[in-house]
């Protein structure tokens, strides 16, 4: 299976780079944080069990790059300094001379990857990752293609924030003037846009601001969040967040700024209305900068998770992030949740494609019963972050911890939500409030059982964590009378995250799922409906929902672990009885 050759293959390359602590040696400050001593972790920091400062591993690559990481030719600082001028400073990617449309939105994560390492650089190479996480109006200073190449920039305060534009070079926004008065009409837009998007993200939804930047050397006007325009276009960017607060080597929480094209083109962003592109934009790295307010270091499914998750929540009517379906545990279930894919595949952006997940959340905790019903409860994504706040004295649970923690106080434990998330993508398309244009997940295989006595369904299936795998009954028409089907289970120990939910389809349109009960070795029997006058279908989800892992091994699963129930045994049996 592929899937799971993937992870596994990771985990191997990160492990070769990793040293007695899981880290990279090259990773570990070359000095104390401020603030810390050198046994001690920087203020918020995630610590190992030697108490030492621990990185999440960078986004993953299967390029050249990720192959000299995996031989230990670099070390994951060097690799993340090469990443960020092999995805901002290379040339334009063409096609046949035409400039493909924009498809990455990974430079915050490669960026943020890149500033937790500026102490393990060395002098020479710490330069280099400061300029290309330099402002556009640090000019000179930005050599990679989005610092301005004039001194004429201008910013547009608002109440909350300021935008920053140039008129000339490419970098600049179109000139219409509409009001006349001396401010473009698409720099108004920006930051019309972006107060909106503050509105709903901070106002409406109670996430805390981003913090001042006024700490930082070349802050804007004032300490408000800085928009700046730039042409991201030719290097197939939407746009990015990334963070020069000097606090950035001694806390998790920081405060940031962000730069998005000077117009979103159609021509370069696939044909979508430019306003399109700039707002989902808008909403998916102004979270960014939530964010980092709250802890930058945090788990990559998390954070960009949630920032695809809320770009359908402010703007409901764009739907961009549908496109990360393709890479989801609607499509791909047997791949681990909190896997976030190779950053140099785009059709494996599993770090994206998460974002159904905190979905279901939503309407899952909104509803009145497992079917769906109710009205979405986004409050639940907001109180995980708040259980991530890395400040000083906050929780700074890492991602999962986070989770475990808010669905247990409304009520419900982890692994029945996790079974719950398995089984209903089963039924996408009828259980989400805009299932209609979503993917479903589909059967492994299909059993078509007879009237036959001694017919057996019988079947094994290897899972990781955080997966699932589906299977399906039907009854040939030759299966007469009022009939049952018995499901016998034979799973891993319940302690290692085994779960199975049995999904009765009737062909009047309804449906009743039915939780396995397993004893704690993992055994149980399942008997439900099978006459075919009633009954169209049956599906069984097998499920491994563990959350156990071996923290701080320098991986990009949830708390950079190493999780201690991938490839476990699910088998069952089923046969029909009178």
């Amino acid at each position: 299976m592929r899937a799971r050759t993937t992870l596994l293959g990771l985990l191997s390359v990160l492990l070769a780079v990793a040293g007695p602590t899981g880290i990279a040696a090259a990773d570990a400050p070359a000095h104390p944080p401020a603030g810390s001593s050198a046994s001690a972790a920087a203020p918020g920091a995630s610590q190992s069990s030697s108490g030492e400062k621990v990185l999440p591993a960078p986004l993953p690559s299967s390029g050249k790059l990720g192959q000299a990481l995996a031989a230990g030719r670099i070390s994951p600082a060097t690799y993340a300094l090469r990443r960020a001028k092999r995805l901002l400073d290379g040339p334009p990617v063409r096609d046949n001379a035409r400039v493909l449309p924009a498809a990455r939105r990974d430079a915050t994560l490669v960026l943020r990857d890149l500033g937790l390492r500026l102490d393990a650089l060395s002098p020479k190479d710490q330069a280099q990752a400061e300029r290309l996480l330099a402002r556009p109006t640090d000019g000179a200073k930005d050599p990679i293609g989005q610092g301005y190449q004039t001194k004429d920039a201008t910013a547009y305060c608002l109440a909350k924030l300021c935008v920053h534009w140039v008129a000339t070079t490419t970098d600049a926004p179109a000139p219409q003037d509409s009001d006349g008065d001396k401010v473009p009409d698409w720099v108004e837009l920006t930051g019309a846009t972006f107060e909106h998007v503050w509105d709903t993200e901070v106002g409406e939804y109670g996430y805390r601001a981003p913090k001042s930047d006024l700490t930082s050397q070349h802050h804007g006007p004032d300490g408000k969040l800085d928009v700046y325009l730039a042409d991201l276009g030719d290097d197939r960017l939407y746009g990015y967040c990334t963070s020069d607060d000097p606090a950035r080597r001694s806390r998790w929480d920081v405060s940031a700024y962000c730069v998005v094209d000077d117009d979103f083109a159609a021509a370069q962003y696939g044909g979508v209305a430019p306003v399109t592109s700039l707002r989902v934009t808008a909403a998916h790295e102004f979270f960014h900068a939530i964010q980092f307010g709250y802890d930058w270091a945090e788990d990559v499914w998390l954070m960009e998770g949630t920032a695809a998750w809320v770009e359908d929540e402010v703007y409901d009517g764009a739907n961009d992030n549908l496109q990360y379906l393709r890479a989801s545990p609607l499509v791909q279930p047997t791949e681990p949740l909190d896997f976030p894919g190779d950053l140099s595949n785009g059709a494996d952006a599993r770090r994206y494609g998460s974002w159904i997940f905190w979905r279901f959340l939503t309407e899952y905790f909104g509803s009145s019963s497992r079917h769906g019903a109710g009205t979405p409860d986004a409050s639940v994504i907001r109180d995980i972050w708040r259980k991530a706040d890395a400040r000083p004295s906050a929780p700074d649970q890492y991602s999962l911890q986070a989770v475990r923690t808010v669905t247990a106080r409304r009520g419900v434990g982890f692994g029945p939500v996790f079974a719950d998330f398995a089984a209903v993508n089963r039924v996408a398309k009828r259980w989400y409030d805009e299932g209609r244009s979503y993917p479903q997940a589909h059967a492994a295989r299909t059993f078509r059982l007879t009237r036959k006595r001694q017919q057996t369904a019988q079947w094994s299936a290897s899972l990781n964590h955080l997966a699932s795998v589906h299977a399906a009954f039907r009854a040939r028409p030759s299966l007469t009378g009022r009939r049952r089907l018995r499901i016998t289970l034979d799973l891993p120990n319940t302690v290692r995250g085994s779960r199975a939910t049995v999904t009765v389809h009737r062909r009047n349109g309804s449906m009743r799922m039915v939780d396995a009960r397993l004893n704690r070795f993992g055994n149980g029997t399942v008997t439900v409906p099978f006459t075919r006058r009633s009954v169209g279908s049956v599906a069984l989800t097998l499920t491994n929902a563990s959350t156990r892992y071996r923290c701080f091994r320098g991986t990009v699963l949830a708390c950079g672990g190493l999780p201690r129930d991938d490839g476990l045994t699910f088998s069952f049996r089923a046969h029909v009885l009178r």
